[in-house]
């Protein structure tokens, strides 16, 4: 543009402009290159910021997310589960086991990698720059998140994060300081399926345990992670032990042995499981995991600290819009309780309203409604304090009346609400959605009654009529439809008997139905109108609040889908029996590169929605299948196979899965071994 055109104030101001966006790219490009040592000692020079980023490090992954640089992440490993944004990228392979071919499919221009890797950089280094990171300790992630903030150039994103956690870990210290030496618990973080195994004495695990205020063992061994045999064990004789969801096998295997059920954690059931994203990485959620743990292990501390402070109170809220007539306000709030932050939707009427509430049933003269969402670490304190206390303490915080108030409570975090709206011909439905289906997800009819963690799918909806007690009612039908087939499209697993049912619910789910107003409505089934729009509007708000929370996808890699099943590779070979020709991890490695194979993963998953339907006894006969398995193994061996392997048998695998991995493994021995 010719400035010389432009009156006399504005060409100077337009100057001004050019000077300064000139000089804000001057800044950020001083940045680079880029030099500086990984944890090898080897120099790293980047020439500029990479955009396509391959972080084989999920806790790394994690952090890059964090600071708000994930666009430049394009690929991950199959052990990336957080956050749920990293689902959608591209996957190279199993952490321990990335492929090469599929790294250089993505032309990164960074590729990070972990220690475990040191044997395959030099390969990899002939593609692009490869940083060596280790989040071996606190202190080193702390390290790690500053070097990625300049990096990135997210600095002041990544020093927050940094804040953030050193702030929580600081004030959890504060607080379980008040627990003498003594008294404090013995804590054991539990690894492996069929043996004992835990963090060695130099792991960032056993410094998040004494963070909590916990006391670690001591095994004499160093490394992420060793054995811990019975004597060990019945030494240390732990208070209570935790592991991640992946370790559960364990409480009914070796914890009910004789020497490893009798000791203090076991006999008084203080047994923990948290997602694997906590418990397994030192991420920018070191804060939080070491707050849910010191919550777990001494509640009445957080209790008296919430009663000996003011009066929970409302910090901050997040305004929503709804073009509803009886809509006067509503909002997302945040409340400290228990020094812990918690969020409500708040939706307050402009008249009394009746809802109907499968919490609380019929009520009249509601002015407010809205969801609660209790974080992790007041979920031991709610079971000590109960429905009542906790909902007594929320209203206290939003200053409600328990008279006028009609809420649900969560374990869903509100930060992941999906509100969704659908109209018709002056029609509208508004539902208002959390959800979480890791932990407590069942198949109702199949699976036990136990109460679990929360995990609750919340459903509020709201109408632009005015429903009669009949439609109210049909309307909770109609919504709970909708949410099982949104779970069964997403094929959600029941968190009981994974390898054989879809989830229909997670037992703790709720629904609350506002009476609204407008024109008298008696109709809201699923062959109606408006059964339709609510059918549709919480279809779509259960799915999308199923990604946020849980980073679940209808195309997710099935390596993930065999996790969610509680089936990999190592397990299934460690288990068996086969006199196999070459190492069972080297088998194993070649079988997940077999799943980055698009006509391989096409197999299994058609073998997944199989065995549903012939456990269902919807499929009679797998003549048919059996020939296309021998065929799939054929075509990976390379050469006919005439019988599959047996290596799956008798692993409690349904029929058509263990047929379709011993497929795979039958194929990948002839590939491996011509």
């Amino acid at each position: 543009m010719n400035t010389n055109f432009l009156p006399e104030s504005r060409g100077l101001l337009f100057k001004t402009l050019c000077i300064s966006v000139l000089l804000l790219w001057s800044v950020s490009a001083l940045a680079y290159p880029l030099t500086f040592k990984d944890d090898r000692g080897k120099t790293i020079r980047l020439e500029r910021k990479p955009e396509r980023v391959v972080c084989l490090v999920p806790s790394i992954t994690e952090v890059i997310f964090e600071i708000g640089a994930g666009g430049c992440v394009k690929g991950v490993t199959f052990h990336d589960l957080y956050p749920p944004e990293a689902a959608t990228r591209k996957s190279v392979g199993g952490f321990f086991s990335p492929s090469t071919e599929k790294i250089r499919e993505l032309a990164p221009d960074l590729l990070i990698v972990a220690d475990l890797h040191r044997e395959r950089t030099a390969e990899w280094e002939t593609l692009c720059p490869v940083i060596q990171w280790n989040c071996g300790t606190i202190e080193k992630t702390y390290e790690i998140m500053t070097q990625l903030g300049v990096i990135c150039d997210r600095e002041n994103d990544a020093q927050a994060l940094v804040n953030e956690n050193k702030s929580e870990l600081e004030r959890i210290g504060r607080i379980v300081a008040a627990v003498p030496p003594l008294e404090r618990k013995r804590v054991l973080r539990l690894m492996g399926r069929n043996s004992m195994m835990t963090p060695g004495d130099d792991s960032f695990q056993n410094e998040l345990i004494r963070a909590a205020g916990g006391i670690a063992p001591r095994s004499g061994k160093k490394g992420a992670i060793v054995p811990f045999d019975l004597e060990q064990w019945k030494a240390f004789n732990p208070q209570m032990i935790y592991g991640c969801g992946g370790d559960r096998s364990i409480e009914t295997g070796l914890l009910s042995a004789p020497g490893w059920k009798d000791v203090e954690a076991v006999r008084n059931k203080a047994i923990r499981y948290y997602p694997c994203d906590l418990t397994c990485r030192a991420s920018g959620r070191m804060g939080v995991f070491v707050s849910a743990l010191a919550a777990d292990l001494y509640p009445h501390l957080f209790v008296r600290a919430g009663r000996a402070s003011e009066k929970p109170k409302t910090k901050s809220e997040k305004k929503l819009f709804f073009d509803l007539p009886y809509v006067k306000h509503a909002s997302v709030k945040q409340s400290v309780i228990f020094g812990f932050i918690q969020k409500s939707l708040v939706i307050e009427f402009q008249t009394p309203l009746d809802v109907i509430s499968t919490l609380e049933g019929y009520r009249t003269g509601i002015t407010r409604a809205g969801n609660h969402y209790f974080p992790p670490q007041t979920w031991t304190m709610g079971h000590d304090e109960g429905l009542e206390g906790l909902k007594k303490r929320t209203f206290q915080a939003l200053k409600l009346d328990d008279k006028t108030a009609s809420f649900l409570f969560t374990g869903a975090n509100m930060d992941h609400l999906v509100v969704k709206e659908k109209t018709y011909e002056g029609m509208k439905v508004v539902a208002l959605v959390t959800a979480g289906v890791r932990g407590n997800a069942l198949r109702t009819s199949k699976d036990k009654g136990d109460h679990v963690e929360p995990g609750t799918i919340n459903i509020i909806i709201m109408t632009s009529r005015c429903l009669s007690q009949g439609a109210m009612g049909r309307a909770i039908v109609t919504a709970t439809e909708a949410k099982t087939a949104a779970l069964m499209d997403l094929d959600i697993r029941s968190s009981y008997s994974s390898r054989f049912h879809q989830a229909t619910g997670t037992g703790t789910d709720n629904v609350l139905v506002i009476q609204g107003m407008g024109n008298p409505l008696e109709n809201t089934g699923g062959h109606s109108k408006m059964g339709e729009l609510i059918g549709s509007a919480v279809y779509e708000a259960v799915k999308e609040a199923i990604f946020k929370q849980n980073g679940l996808v209808k195309g997710r890699s099935v390596y993930h889908r065999m996790m969610e099943r509680d089936i990999t590779f190592a397990s299934l070979l460690d288990a068996s029996t086969c006199d196999c020709a070459m190492q069972k991890d080297r088998l194993a490695v070649e079988l997940e590169h077999l799943l980055l194979e698009a006509p391989v993963a096409s197999y299994i998953e058609g073998a997944m929605a199989l065995s549903d339907a012939y456990e269902n006894g919807l499929i009679g006969d797998l003549a048919c299948f059996k020939t296309a398995s021998l065929a799939m193994a054929s075509d990976i061996g390379g050469k006919p196979v005439a019988e599959l392997s047996l290596v799956c048998h008798g692993q409690g695998l349904p029929t058509v899965l263990e047929i379709a991995f011993n497929a795979l493994i039958s194929g990948a021995r002839e590939r491996l071994n011509p």
